[in-house]
């Protein structure tokens, strides 16, 4: 195993570990010529993996693509095969799935439809990926890239590997005839782990729209035969039910509830926003962009809640929770959706910005003030479009925190228990 520092071919020098793969460890380095960084692939030679790095190999040089890796050089010593690529900054997505814990049909569609244009080169090629995964994806700004290319193989090529456990189609495991098919399947529980956080086929009848659980289900049947037979044909499929999530976009208001210091009321403001839109004749969603699971414990707590494909329907207020699937509905139909986002994340950034409106929910004591007013520097250019909620406050707290605090447009919120 290589160290920190450590000088490689005289022209790399290891500048950390980025993971560990089937094959071996993967480093990454600095050129030192150039003073860029590469990422290093390092395959035991004595693993009997040779023959694996350079068919990886024989196979990236061939191919050219801004969302596949391009490989620099090979090189070899006494323990180490090492394929010096192009090193990809960014996120891989079983690490933002795993941090966000929720995605929506937007975006879920977005990255499969990405996904799906890089494996149709590759199939144009005339290669087989062969370990398509959450953790072989690498979210980029707004592209992703596919890596690890050490399980591919051409077409009509008897030799490849098994794949990962749960993404391999069946094929790979009963010596059946690899083809494009391999890929879909593996495309496909991809799709559900994004839908659901697990590859469990079981919970895709949990799945909103059920046309996206149809997808899914038609790639990953254990039948080749019975499974989607070209990523033209689930690119197809996927463009079809795109129209509906990008509608909601443009159609609805959206405003996002973020709140910096825990215990301030930002649930509760966020529902009675929506019970002043909905007084005024809007049609309004909120949805639950948080782990509180308030939503589901409302059901409980309430004699007036019923679900609706999905949606708890309460008195006159409609509620997206945060669970496995999305809401079979058409976000389109709603005037105003309210996120509640409760407390900020880093990761939810993006979609907070991209909020018509942002409400900041606080209360009027000093340490909430001062959390909040010292993260304003996130929501950098949007401030014509913030409203400070002041939660709990009385006159006089109020107009403390509004001259201490400068705080940006504040709104002082009366206190209603009932909702």
């Amino acid at each position: 195993m290589y160290q920190l520092g450590d000088i490689l071919f005289e022209r790399y020098e290891i500048a950390g570990f980025l993971g560990e793969g089937s094959f071996g460890r993967v480093y990454l380095a600095r050129q030192i010529n150039l003073n860029a960084l590469v990422a290093i692939k390092c395959i035991d030679i004595s693993a009997d993996f040779a023959g694996i790095a350079s068919r990886e190999a024989d196979i990236l040089t061939n191919l050219k693509h801004p969302d596949i890796p391009m490989i620099y050089d090979i090189e070899k010593d006494d323990e180490h095969i090492c394929i010096i690529e192009e090193y990809i900054e960014g996120e891989s997505l079983e690490n933002y799935i795993s941090k966000t814990g929720s995605i929506s049909v937007g975006k879920l569609i977005d990255i499969s439809l990405k996904l799906c244009n890089i494996v149709k080169y590759l199939h144009e090629k005339g290669i087989y990926h062969g370990d398509i995964k959450p953790q072989n994806i690498i979210l980029c700004e707004d592209t992703i890239k596919l890596l690890d290319y050490g399980n591919s193989v051409k077409a009509g090529d008897a030799s490849f590997g098994i794949g990962t456990i749960k993404f391999a189609a069946p094929e790979m495991y009963e010596s059946g005839k690899i083809d494009e098919r391999t890929d879909i399947y593996a495309i496909g529980v991809v799709m559900l782990y994004m839908a659901t956080k697990t590859t469990d086929s079981d919970y895709i009848r949990r799945i909103r729209p059920d046309k996206l659980g149809r997808i899914i289900n038609a790639c990953i049947s254990h039948s080749q035969r019975g499974r989607t037979a070209s990523v033209d044909e689930l690119i197809r499929q996927l463009h079809h039910i795109r129209p509906s999530s990008a509608q909601a976009l443009k159609n609805s208001m959206t405003i996002a509830f973020v709140k910096m210091s825990e215990c301030v009321g930002c649930t509760h403001l966020s529902m009675m926003s929506a019970g002043y839109f909905t007084g005024k004749g809007k049609r309004v969603l909120i949805e639950e962009h948080n782990d509180k699971g308030h939503f589901i414990s409302m059901v409980a707590d309430s004699e007036h809640c019923r679900f609706m494909g999905g949606i708890i329907k309460m008195n006159r207020l409609e509620l997206l929770p945060n669970y496995y699937g999305i809401a079979d509905l058409r976000k389109s139909v709603y005037d105003v959706i309210i996120k509640d986002y409760g407390l900020y994340r880093d990761a939810d950034h993006d979609e907070i910005m991209g909020c018509d409106r942002i409400c900041l929910v606080t209360s009027a004591a000093s340490y909430d003030l001062l959390s909040l007013t010292e993260n304003l520097s996130v929501f950098e250019g949007r401030r014509e479009d913030i409203r400070t909620l002041i939660n709990l406050a009385g006159a006089s707290q109020y107009r403390n925190a509004v001259r201490k605090y400068h705080v940006i447009h504040p709104v002082k919120v009366p206190y209603k228990p009932e909702l």
